[in-house]
């Protein structure tokens, strides 16, 4: 289980395991349960509702031209 943080940057996958639908996320708010969702959720920038936990991963830092 991955643990997230207000602040974090996140990728958003729309089938929950599933590739990565959308990048550069970062999350605004976090709600456990019990809550009215089902499972704990999180606003996130760039996105107009809710998304699960479940359903996001942890964005891989930028690494700059040259860096090995």
């Amino acid at each position: 289980m991955s643990f997230y943080n207000v602040g974090d940057k996140v990728n958003y996958h729309s089938i929950i395991g599933g590739p990565v639908t959308s990048t550069g996320h970062e999350i605004i708010e976090i709600l456990l349960k019990p809550n009215n969702f089902g499972s704990n959720v999180a606003w996130l920038t760039n996105k107009s509702s809710c998304v699960s936990l479940s359903a996001l991963s942890h964005a891989e830092p930028a690494t700059e031209v040259g860096d090995e």
